[in-house]
């Protein structure tokens, strides 16, 4: 954070996304950068209590989804992604969008998110 709140205050039509672990953490980006847009969740699984909190704020969520959803789907299993999703983290970075992508417009087409998919191992 502390390297952010000078480059926002010099330019504040810069975006900055400081990576946050916990509610009160991201309290305190808000406050030591008005507004702040976006951060990343610097966990390796999803905190709802954080994103519901994050979305009150006007704030939206990044997440690295590697650990915890990619490993997963590697194997055809897509229920790490979905746990993402259902937590409300609003971008998900992912090492396989390939996997990832399909599933999300599958979700946005049918309301439904597929749990399996093809797998790349």
């Amino acid at each position: 954070l502390a390297p952010l709140v000078p480059m926002a205050a010099a330019d504040p039509t810069l975006l900055v996304m400081p990576a946050v672990a916990s509610v009160e953490e991201l309290e305190a980006a808000r406050a030591a950068i008005p507004g702040l847009r976006w951060v990343e969740l610097s966990a390796v699984r999803p905190d709802a209590a954080l994103n519901l909190q994050a979305a009150a704020l006007g704030v939206r969520v990044q997440q690295d989804v590697i650990a915890s959803g990619d490993a997963l789907a590697a194997f055809g299993d897509y229920t790490g992604y979905w746990a993402f999703i259902e937590a409300g983290v609003g971008i998900l970075q992912a090492e396989y969008p390939q996997l990832l992508i399909p599933a999300e417009r599958t979700w946005e087409r049918t309301g439904s998110f597929p749990m399996s998919g093809p797998g790349i191992l």
